[in-house]
């Protein structure tokens, strides 16, 4: 899963969090609070993410006794429930899950999952807000993850270690500059795509998405209100596009047909997510973000055979704000490793596969485009993007999808994009097919 606290709603949000544990930090006694007491959803009613202040009833923390439980009443538990769904929801959404359960466990380790509840209650503390705002923080150091005794795994870590040797500072720092190029590669590389897919929409030539529609490895699921809707390979191409219309127009009764201008626009650009595309760019963001030296290609190369829609979840959602939210990993649980090195003129390539059941390795993305971006880019006419221009820049060299990007102009994702990308690998056992000098 991937650590995201550059979401524009919920990582502010969660900034809120720590701003009030950090201006609390001599006691962790006291307790949170929503400013004005109301529930309500994520924003207030200025469009302002939530401010989270001190409890000034007489609230405190209370042991388990039976009696003591009772004596808070029902107006302070309502309270304490308000603030603590807000920073539930924010916990979840910055670790790009959709439970508690599926919390990386350093962090549901310290969330206290029985205190949440609407019969609960529970006030929320500034201990505990640090304590699960820390687990969070030390996770988002560490965008890329390998464990396990696999003769692979110092391999991988190597190829890591090797980039990580590139950056200044800390291991800390080191590793919040690996992220950041993780997540510029990968924006960059789709944004060259997605502009080039919705000229093909706009220009009436055939999408990615409609050449994809009958081989997807996807399954996407559509959170439209309090109802979900999918589709898959058997769906036919008419009623894919039906359940992306009533996605974007937020009503089970759109039809894809029916829609026009942006909003039609809107529709193309969820595609270009659901088309095969996406999920390459957002892989080459963290296996490109290790390549070092003069090298070409990244050193870890990942495959596995027969992929399915059950290795490759995919979700969108729309904020309470309008922004618009994609998650989506890609789980390889029988993976072939391939790892490539120079040596003098040569090139060593090795190749690992059979590892031990349970191993995986997993890429996972998050994205989350704010409201005004996307209704620029569902306003945007790109009838006119030339993909040459900026893939004639992409030769192979550091930084080439930065300077491809920066010949997109209008085009070019903005600030309200915020993409989010990490790798875990937990690899046991395997062992070395092959090794190649060429």
């Amino acid at each position: 899963m991937a650590i995201n606290l550059n979401l524009k709603t919920y990582g502010d949000q969660f900034r809120a969090f720590v701003n009030f544990a950090n201006a609390n930090a001599n006691n962790a006694d006291t307790l949170a609070c929503i400013e004005g007491g109301e529930p309500g959803g994520l924003l207030d009613p200025e469009g302002k993410v939530r401010k989270i202040v001190a409890k000034t009833d007489d609230d405190k923390i209370k042991s388990f006794s039976k009696n003591q439980f009772f004596n808070r009443n029902d107006g302070q538990k309502a309270l304490n429930n308000a603030v603590r769904d807000l920073f539930k929801e924010t916990v979840l959404k910055v670790c790009g899950v959709g439970g508690i359960d599926d919390l990386p466990p350093s962090v549901l380790a310290v969330m206290r999952k029985g205190d949440y509840g609407a019969n609960g209650g529970h006030p929320l503390s500034v201990r505990r807000i640090r304590a699960v705002t820390d687990a969070i923080k030390a996770l988002a150091d560490e965008p890329f993850t390998v464990s396990g005794n696999s003769v692979a795994t110092p391999v991988f870590k190597g190829a890591i270690n090797a980039k990580l040797a590139t950056f200044p500072g800390s291991r800390s720092e080191k590793s919040v500059a690996l992220k950041n190029e993780m997540d510029r590669i990968a924006k960059n590389r789709f944004n060259l795509f997605f502009a080039d897919d919705m000229k093909d929409s706009q220009s009436g030539t055939q999408t990615q998405f409609a050449k994809d529609h009958v081989r997807m490895v996807v399954a996407p699921k559509f959170k439209i209100g309090n109802e979900t809707v999918t589709f898959d390979n058997e769906t036919s191409l008419e009623d894919k596009k039906d359940v992306i219309a009533k996605f974007v127009r937020k009503d089970m009764n759109a039809r894809f047909a029916d829609l026009d201008g942006a909003d039609r626009n809107k529709a193309h650009a969820v595609m270009s997510f659901i088309g095969q595309r996406f999920a390459i760019c957002m892989q080459e963001g963290v296996n490109r973000s290790i390549i070092t030296g003069q090298m070409r290609e990244p050193p870890i190369k990942v495959g596995q055979h027969n992929r399915d829609a059950s290795n490759s979840p995919l979700s969108f959602s729309f904020g309470d704000d309008g922004s618009l939210h994609v998650n989506y990993k890609s789980v390889y649980d029988k993976p072939q490793i391939t790892h490539e090195r120079p040596k003098g003129n040569m090139v060593v390539q090795k190749q690992y596969a059979d590892f031990d059941a349970g191993s995986s390795l997993t890429y996972t993305a998050d994205v989350e485009i704010d409201a005004a971006e996307f209704e620029r880019m569902a306003n945007t006419d790109y009838t006119t993007f030339d993909y040459r221009v900026a893939n004639d820049v992409m030769q192979g060299q550091p930084g080439e999808d930065e300077d491809a990007a920066a010949t997109m102009g209008q085009y070019r994702f903005g600030e309200g994009v915020k993409v989010s990308v990490s790798c875990t690998a937990v690899l046991n056992g395997g062992e070395l097919e092959f090794e190649n000098e060429f």
